[in-house]
């Protein structure tokens, strides 16, 4: 179906020029209605909030499982460095000096010359030891854990149809 009339004349509301529709700069006007305060046009507009309501229905259990072992290599990173951190201020402040003293004067004997160390149980060797093997048990539970958790997620979205969310655009 064309838009001409029989006399040959064109109907002015279907052909506009290209500089009515994309303005001056090529670039098509936003409709008043969508204009944000501050832009050119009639004057400020009430600003309008896009939503959009998805559903959350599968979890790739790869993906999961690839993220959950970096975040956890990286929580292990952290709990190294916490360690190392503490061990240190621990030791510059004095406090192993003053456990030393008070167990010391606790447990042994007038006669005894034996001085009391913590640091021969609590060293930071074996504190660091004993860090790097829960990081590592961190490493490989929490990889499995959120593993299974997404194959779970899974089976469950496909009884009740997943998490939905809304978005909103400001």
């Amino acid at each position: 179906m064309s838009d001409a009339r029989p006399d040959g004349d064109v109907d002015e509301t279907v052909l506009r020029s290209t500089e009515e529709f994309y303005g001056p700069a090529g670039v098509p006007e936003t409709p008043a209605a969508l204009r944000r305060p501050g832009q050119e046009g009639d004057g400020p507009a009430p600003q309008r909030t896009r939503k959009a309501t998805l559903r959350l229905s599968h979890v790739d259990p790869w993906s999961v499982m690839k993220t959950s072992f970096v975040f956890s290599i990286a929580f292990g990173i952290a709990a190294l460095i916490l360690v190392l951190i503490t061990w240190l201020v621990l030791s510059v402040s004095g406090v192993f000096t003053l456990i030393n003293e008070q167990v010391g004067a606790l447990l042994l004997s007038p006669g005894e010359t034996q001085q009391f160390r913590i640091q021969d149980y609590f060293g930071l060797s074996k504190t660091m030891g004993l860090t790097i093997l829960l990081s590592v048990l961190n490493v490989v539970i929490l990889t499995a854990m959120s593993t299974l958790l997404a194959f779970l997620y899974n089976t469950a979205c496909r009884l009740i149809g997943g998490l939905e969310v809304t978005l909103a655009e400001d």
